[in-house]
């Protein structure tokens, strides 16, 4: 099984803070059947990235973890550069400039940044966008993630949200979106040892119960074509019905 979004690294970012941290939650992934997690620091240079990771999978392969830590970075929408991909500033998903992996703050209008999405599809990039279900602006109008579809975006929602940590209405949408095919990976976000309420196999479980065992495995398949630096097949979603979003305002 493959995380592709973890703040696993030691003190690069606001994720782990020492290394015996990072080792304790690389058991912890270990324990719930993953293989492979991609670290994503947002505030970091990729030299730093790219050292502090092979140093991460030399300790772990010392420890005979069965662990490996591939390297990339989240960039915030606000802060985004297409310049910065070509220039080698930002490592996206699979080390492949196409498939960046991109933030937006939960109180941001998403509508505002259309036309750097827009700049995006036409440079071929395919950004890899983390937890929209947090979003303000979505959770109020979620046909905005169709006209991000249709531009080539690809939604990460996270473990946590599916799982119901950040409420039921979070959860509902998010469960939404997988009924709805708004979703093509799941990531964890991990942060800190208290990885169980961010489960990727818990929240795996649940999307079976929505999406059957075809959707659970479509969702690992575009993780791992990711992570070898592929695009997934992306298809458009059905639009989710208007009952179901005036439920998410009145939650």
């Amino acid at each position: 099984m493959i995380d592709l979004n973890t703040h696993i690294l030691p003190m690069i970012d606001f994720g782990s803070k020492t290394l015996d941290q990072s080792l304790q939650l690389a058991k912890l992934f270990i324990k719930d059947g993953i293989t492979d997690v991609v670290a994503s620091p947002t505030y970091a240079e990729p030299i730093s990235i790219l050292a502090y990771t092979k140093q991460l999978n030399v300790e772990l392969r010392n420890r005979a973890l069965d662990l490996t830590v591939h390297p990339a970075q989240r960039i915030d929408i606000a802060n985004y550069n297409y310049r910065d991909l070509l220039d080698g500033k930002v490592i996206g998903l699979g080390q492949n400039i196409k498939t960046p992996l991109i933030s937006i703050q939960n109180n941001a209008n998403v509508l505002h940044y259309l036309d750097t999405f827009k700049e995006m599809s036409l440079f071929g990039v395919h950004p890899i966008i983390e937890h929209p279900e947090r979003n303000i602006s979505i959770q109020n109008n979620p046909d905005i993630l169709i006209e991000l579809i249709i531009m080539g975006a690809i939604i990460q929602v996270q473990s946590a949200s599916l799982i119901g940590d950040y409420g039921k209405s979070v959860q509902k949408l998010a469960k939404e979106m997988l009924k709805y095919g708004y979703v093509h990976v799941l990531a964890s976000e991990t942060r800190d040892l208290n990885h169980s309420n961010g489960s990727l196999k818990a929240a795996l479980k649940v999307a079976k119960k929505v999406s059957g065992k075809d959707g659970v495995e479509n969702l690992s398949r575009n993780s791992s074509k990711i992570l070898n630096g592929y695009i997934p097949s992306i298809v458009i979603p059905q639009q989710i019905p208007d009952k179901a979003i005036q439920r998410y305002a009145m939650m």
